[in-house]
């Protein structure tokens, strides 16, 4: 029944969120702890301020993760599962990479 002057239908509800929270979304997905979490955060933080969109110019690294295969269709759902697969094969943990992040300004 449609009462005069109500939609048919609520409105849609639109949630902006900004680009640390979908990182933090993102990371969510990947890590196990609160402080491998807090690691791969301050990579992605140090790699390109959260940005999924982000492009070294210079080396072709792109996303958030800044990596060197990553494709410029890929989500940020995709470049933090790619980023994990690289993390968890070259570094074991997130925290170890961060810790070489730290020590060469790479990863």
């Amino acid at each position: 029944m449609l009462l005069m002057g109500m939609p048919a239908s609520p409105p849609a509800i639109i949630i902006t969120l900004t680009k640390e929270e979908m990182a933090k979304r993102a990371i969510g997905t990947i890590t196990v702890s609160r402080s491998e979490a807090r690691c791969a955060l301050k990579i992605a933080y140090k790699e390109s301020r959260y940005d999924p969109k982000a492009l070294n110019k210079e080396s072709g690294a792109r996303g958030m993760w800044q990596l060197m295969w990553g494709k410029p269709t890929w989500n940020i759902w995709k470049q933090t599962d790619e980023a994990d697969k690289y993390v968890k094969h070259r570094y074991k943990t997130w925290c170890s990479a961060y810790r070489h992040h730290q020590e060469r300004n790479w990863y």
